[in-house]
């Protein structure tokens, strides 16, 4: 309990997640970073609450929509991290 408290909000640099015999595209590595972001807006825009199913239904237009929305500088920096992870 007093272990999450010290170090429960420290931010980290990114670390990849497990990778289960899976390669990271840089969509994938925007997702992971971003996901937080994308669904905010969903709940802005829709109303509706994370975990939900609507919520669900939404979720993959707005991803599509926020990595046709990144500069080219964004997409480079989001592969290059994904080569990074795939090492």
């Amino acid at each position: 309990r007093n272990w999450f408290r010290n170090h429960g909000s420290r931010k980290q640099d990114h670390k990849p997640p497990i990778n289960m015999g899976r390669r990271w595209t840089y969509c994938w590595v925007i997702d992971t970073l971003r996901k937080q972001e994308l669904l905010k807006k969903i709940q802005d825009d829709m109303g509706v609450k994370p975990g939900s199913t609507k919520m669900i239904q939404h979720y993959s237009k707005y991803l599509s929509a926020l990595i046709e929305s990144l500069t080219e500088e964004e997409i480079q920096e989001a592969v290059k991290t994904a080569e990074e992870w795939n090492s």
